[in-house]
Order: C-alpha cells, then structure tokens, then sequence
C-alpha cells in the first residue's frame, strides 16, 4: 500500500505539472477575450477536459492520502447533498428514482465539503451500477448522538455526529465482495467502467474528517452505506471561522517571485502576476529563489514557492526565506506535497497553501487572502512597537 501511494503520488505529481500549465494559461487567457470572441468556447473545452483531468489525479492523490485537505465549517445539507443531488439528476439514468431527506439543518461539519461531496457522488453511482431498471436510490440525513458502543463499532468517539445513509436496491454484495469492496484496484464492474479506486477513497476521505463507515448489502436485497462525520451547531462552528475580507491586490510591494521547476508553469504563473499589475521575476528551484531573494528583497512583496522541486525543496526554501524575514507572504502551491511537513509551514506568518493544479480565480483568492494576512499581521506588529514605543517614554 506503502509503495502504490507512492506511485499514485508521483505519477499525479508529475501530471499535476502538465495540467496546471494548461488550467493556468487557458483561465487566465480567457479573461483577456471578450464575451463572445474568437476562441473563447475553445478556451471554456479546454478547461473543461483539462478539470477532468484535474478529478482523476487528485483522485490518485487522495488514493496516496497524501493531498492537502480544507478545513472549514459546511452544511453537511447545503453544501453536499443538494449539490451531488443536483448533478446526480443531469447524470442518473432517467428509470432510477434518486430521493433525497435532509435532516440536519443548523449544523455544520469541519472538513473539506469538496472531498465530501466526491465520497457521496461515488457511492450514489455505485448505487446506480448495482441498480436494474427502475431502480431506487435514497439518501438520508439525520443528527444522531453516538455512544460508547456504537461509536466503537464505527471505530469514532462519543458524540454528535452527521449520518449520511445512501441506500439502494440493486443487486447487493456478496459476502466474498462485501470484504474486499475497499480493497484498492479490487472491483466487479467490466473493465470499461472499473477503476477500483471509488469506495477506497470514500473511505480515506471520512477517515481524513475522523468519521466513520459501515456497509450492509446482501444478494438481491440491495446495499446500505451509513456514514457518520463529527457534527458541530452552525454558531460554535463559524464563530471559530474568521471572515475573510473582499480585498484588492495593491497594497503589497510590485515585485513577484515565482518559483517552479516546470517551465510551462512558470511561463503561466508569469502571465497570471503581470496580468495583476506585479512585475515578475523567475526561479526553477529553491535556491535560485533565494538568491533572487537575497539581491532584491526590498522590492519583493510576494512570493509564489512549489513546494516539490529539486536542488532546494520549497519547503526548505520556505524556512530559509522565514530567516531572512519572517513577514515575507509565500504562497505555497503543490498537487502532492508529501513529506514537506506542510502543517508547520502553514503555522509560519504570512504562509498561504494553493492546491495545484489551479486556474485564474483561485490564484487570485489565494493571493488576497495572503494579502489579508500580511495586512493583519503589520498591523498588530505596528500596535506593538506603538505600545513598546510608549513604555520607553520616561515622563
């Protein structure tokens, strides 16, 4: 298992670059034509083929459990099954009757909805395999409170949780299959619709929110998967979410470094910055960044840092930069950063991560939120040097 996810992660690595070339130069190429203009719909197919690409090797990454989830409060209702419903009714085949029943509104679970709604969207399409001809798919959700007992059988702790059952009445598991159905690359479909990767990614994704799973089938009798995540009220859980503010790109200084060893990435994340307003300079690895670094930190406002690269990882890159200014923003970007202790990374001033591959409107989020950060942070560092200004002050 060790050495599949290291494959898996290798492999979506090394596409991830190829494909974030192509997200980044088409989305930001599209906001430079007209509505309407020559070469716009091809552009929007591009994106569209090149998003797929994007689903399978994130798949792989997540496969690897090695990708870089978010953490934020969602309604488990709102976010995930109204969204996989509304895309389920476009895909099922139209004799399969897909109910939904949601029973969880005024709370909210901690996670990545993203990842969630992916896990849901792949068992409610097993469902539709294991279906025949009017067929019937139920997806239900409720608050339960766990106890002792049960929670060890889901093998979670005590306490309120969300529980996602997807139900169906296709032609069930045997007791053979029902044990290997989250083996990696273990599957009964024919070879033109089988990966083998669905339900072991549903299972690593509730294991990644500390949720639990369990599954009933039998032959003929249909399936029944009953999910439980960890479930907090919609209040306590957003007080805990800082709002970000609807910020513009202006107030850092105008240089940008960034800094990849995929020349088409780096050609992309140059038009991106220029089409900002930054002037750009260019680094394939982390020493070279920090010898730009080095010669022009006073113009440098902002720095755009892969984490995986050779000569000088990123990450080291990142802790270097931090000693030679602990307030300089990076915005760390990669599609596998496995062994970059990015939680640490992430816990430095003015540290912000951005999943590769990404278009146009995701990097501009993710560079105003750093902007968010850093304006936050020389804003309580002046309140300090203020109050220690003051207490020098003999009378």
């Amino acid at each position: 298992m060790e050495a599949l996810g290291t494959l898996a992660g290798g492999v979506a690595h090394d596409i991830n670059n190829v494909i974030g070339g192509i997200t980044a130069i088409a989305s930001v190429t599209i906001n430079e034509i007209t509505s309407g203009g020559p070469g716009r719909k091809a552009l929007q197919e591009i994106l569209v083929a090149a998003r797929r690409s994007t689903t399978l090797t994130r798949n792989l990454v997540r496969f690897a459990r090695q990708d870089q989830p978010r953490n934020a409060a969602f309604a488990p209702d709102e976010d995930v099954v109204l969204e996989v419903e509304a895309l389920l009714r476009r895909t099922l085949s139209k004799h399969i009757e897909l109910k939904t029943d949601c029973g969880c509104h005024g709370w909210v679970v901690m996670g990545d909805a993203g990842l969630v709604s992916h896990a849901l969207m792949n068992l409610c399409l097993n469902s539709s395999d294991a279906c025949t001809e009017h067929g019937h798919i139920a997806v239900q959700t409720r608050i339960v409170e766990l106890c002792v007992d049960e929670a060890q059988q889901l093998g979670v702790k005590p306490g309120d949780y969300v529980e996602i059952l997807v139900r169906d009445d296709g032609h069930g598991m045997s007791p053979e299959v029902l044990r290997r159905a989250f083996e990696p690359f273990f599957s009964t479909k024919d070879a033109q619709r089988r990966s083998g990767l669905g339900l072991p990614m549903v299972y690593g994704t509730i294991q990644q929110h500390q949720g639990g799973l369990k599954v009933q089938s039998e032959p003929e009798k249909g399936t029944s998967v009953r999910v439980v995540l960890p479930a907090f009220r919609r209040t306590n859980a957003l007080a805990e979410q800082k709002p970000r503010r609807n910020v513009q790109i202006n107030s850092l200084r105008p240089v940008a470094l960034f800094v990849d060893d995929e020349p088409l990435l780096r050609k992309a994340g140059k038009r991106m910055l220029i089409s900002l307003g930054y002037e750009v300079m260019l680094a394939g690895n982390g020493q070279e960044a920090l010898e730009r670094y080095a010669e022009h930190r006073h113009r440098i406002g902002v720095i755009v840092l892969d984490v995986a690269m050779p000569i000088m990882s990123g990450a080291e890159c990142c802790r270097e930069l931090k000693r030679i200014n602990a307030n300089v923003p990076v915005l760390l970007a990669s599609g596998f950063p496995k062994g970059a202790d990015l939680h640490a990374l992430l816990t430095l001033p003015n540290v912000q991560y951005l999943q590769k591959p990404y278009e146009m409107d995701d990097f501009v989020a993710s560079l105003a939120e750093l902007e968010d950060a850093y304006q936050d942070s020389m804003r309580i560092s002046c309140q300090v040097n203020l109050i220690e200004a003051s207490k020098s002050v003999r009378p």
